[in-house]
């Protein structure tokens, strides 16, 4: 009769330990449940109706209008330069017009061919324009130049430059 008591007590209190177990996993399972319902009924909530959607496209287009319009910025101009220009190339001043659109360089170099390997480069550019203001030997072999950068406002540029981005 001990045995049986002492069994039965044993096994009364395992049941009670398991059955606290399972209720906390009844219960995180019934969390979860919850929690992916809300998921669901959040998901549909979040597709926006026509109105919106229109909204929302007129609203891209239009700012898609002014990053296209402001595309071209100085860091990209100056940017563009200094990949072109040579090593043995010194730039020794760069000017700005007040609308930006024109730059002037000044530059010298030891090296006729390294300054003509610039100008090439800067012609096949399609950021901008170039034109030739002044190109003088000063010294057996030291060449000084000027040169005027417009830059191009042709849309198929900005479009190259909006794919790339």
């Amino acid at each position: 009769m001990a045995t049986t008591l002492v069994l039965t007590l044993g096994n009364t209190y395992e049941y009670v330990v398991n059955n606290k177990v399972i209720k906390e996993y009844q219960n995180k399972i019934k969390e979860l449940k919850a929690k992916r319902k809300q998921q669901i009924v959040l998901s549909k909530k979040m597709v926006p109706d026509k109105k919106k959607l229109e909204r929302l496209q007129q609203d891209f287009l239009y700012l898609n209008g002014i990053i296209k319009k402001n595309m071209f910025s100085l860091a990209l101009f100056l940017s563009e330069i200094e990949k072109i220009k040579p090593e043995k190339v010194n730039i020794n001043e760069v000017a700005f017009s007040e609308s930006l659109q024109v730059v002037t360089l000044k530059g010298q170099s030891d090296f006729v061919d390294t300054v003509s390997q610039f100008l090439m480069a800067l012609d096949r550019s399609p950021l901008f324009d170039i034109k030739l203001l002044k190109q003088e030997i000063n010294g057996p072999r030291q060449i000084a130049f000027e040169l005027r950068l417009y830059r191009i406002e042709e849309d198929r540029v900005k479009n190259e430059l909006v794919e790339k981005i």
